[in-house]
């Protein structure tokens, strides 16, 4: 219980008789000790410190009444005791249970992150140490078999397979090397089974999972005409083993068809016992150059696809990993209706393995 006493400082609020408020500096006033009741007048007209809700109050008149109102409580002064310190009310603040993403680029100003866990997704952070440690963990062997010079040289044990009359594989004549130099260039021929291949040699293969993970790309694209149901081809680009006329045996890559998920990029995994897909979600385009990607991880239990550098899916299943496998790559156009004449061209090609010993 409060008690009233009469104290000799501090500044007051007064009304004057003209019903006007003014500061006193000093003077002897009446002061409530408990924040939390008030000055009450009770029914017999009698002072006395309550925590309910009579007030005194002055009207327009300037006359005392007792009315009744709701106490103002004394503000909250320890940070600790205010009701909803949990709720996720302010959505400018990162909140640090990362329950919300980052909606910009998060620049640290020359400062570090720390306490990082080593990373698990190929998009993760990685610290210093996962990184030294994994550098010299693994001996890199690294295939750049890319870049066709003009005359069309091919790396060692790569080769060029034709079929049909008129098929051709060469230097892209007429083709703009703008920021594409050495093209190189597979026709069908005018034959409804022509066909085009560049393939490594299948007596060199890799193996797919069990060391590292391996990483496979080529920037291709296709000629002036598409895939249609007159004039229909298949371009794949990847590991492939094929059966002819148009049978995967085993293999793991990109392929495009008219009739496959509305001419869209698919990506296709194939190990003899079963063919898995994905459609990508991008339409190609004629003339117009892609750099595809796929990376297998190194169990060889999961295959990503990039288009452009953007990952478009990922397949888990079909995958031909383990050493009962001798994959090459191999891309190439093949013709399936028509006789008109269809390109497909590649402009660089690489694979990129890692084994750990």
């Amino acid at each position: 219980m409060g008690s009233i006493r009469v104290t000799n400082s501090g500044p007051t609020i007064r009304l004057n008789r003209d019903r006007t408020l003014s500061v006193q500096a000093v003077g002897p006033v009446l002061r409530v000790t408990s924040p939390s009741e008030v000055l009450r007048i009770s029914r017999s007209r009698t002072l006395r410190l309550d925590a309910t809700s009579e007030v005194i109050r002055i009207s327009k008149q300037g006359r005392v009444r007792i009315a009744t109102s709701v106490i103002q409580q004394a503000g909250v002064t320890d940070h600790g005791a205010l009701t909803g310190l949990t709720d996720d009310d302010h959505l400018l603040y990162l909140n640090r249970s990362g329950v919300r993403p980052m909606t910009g680029e998060l620049a640290m100003g020359d400062n570090k992150i720390t306490g990082v866990v080593n990373p698990v997704a190929v998009q993760d952070a990685a610290t210093r140490d996962y990184h030294d440690r994994g550098y010299l963990a693994v001996n890199r062997r690294s295939y750049i078999e890319s870049e066709f010079d003009d005359p069309g040289n091919f790396a060692e044990g790569v080769q060029a397979i034709l079929a049909g009359a008129g098929a051709r594989n060469g230097t892209a004549a007429g083709v703009s090397k703008t920021n594409h130099p050495g093209i190189w260039c597979l026709e069908t021929g005018t034959t409804a089974a022509g066909r085009g291949f560049i393939i490594g040699s299948a007596t060199r293969g890799y193996n797919l999972g069990g060391a590292g993970r391996t990483r496979v790309g080529s920037i291709v694209k296709t000629g002036v005409f598409l895939s249609t149901a007159l004039e229909e081809y298949v371009d794949r680009a990847g590991f492939f083993s094929m059966a002819l006329p148009n049978t995967i045996n085993e293999g793991v890559g990109f392929e495009y068809q008219f009739d496959q998920n509305g001419g869209r990029w698919q990506g296709v995994a194939e190990d003899g016992l079963g063919e898995t897909s994905i459609d990508l979600g991008v339409t190609v385009v004629a003339e117009t150059w892609y750099n595809l990607e796929f990376e297998v991880n190194a169990a060889g239990t999961s295959v990503e696809f990039f288009i452009d550098g953007v990952s478009r899916g990922t397949l888990a299943t079909n995958i031909p990993s383990g050493t009962g496998f001798n994959l090459f790559y191999n891309f190439h156009i093949m013709k399936l209706a028509g006789t008109g004449n269809r390109s497909f061209y590649i402009d660089h090609y690489y694979v990129y393995q890692e084994v750990t010993r």
